[in-house]
């Protein structure tokens, strides 16, 4: 393996493991990657269907 091949690798291995701490972080702190029931784009899971329910919100 050359030094641009292994340099490329590593700034890769970088930006991969700050999205993965982001989202950890977002995570731990309640945050949602879908602030809106209605969002056609949701990944709608069943826990956020039933919070979208209670809330009186339509869920799409």
């Amino acid at each position: 393996m050359n030094l641009p091949t292994f340099l490329i690798l590593m700034a890769v291995v970088a930006i991969v493991g700050l999205i993965i701490w982001k989202m950890v972080k977002d995570r731990r702190a309640g945050k949602s990657h879908c602030d809106s029931c209605g969002n056609a784009d949701c990944c709608m899971t069943r826990a956020e269907m039933e919070n979208c329910s209670k809330a009186g919100k339509s869920v799409s």
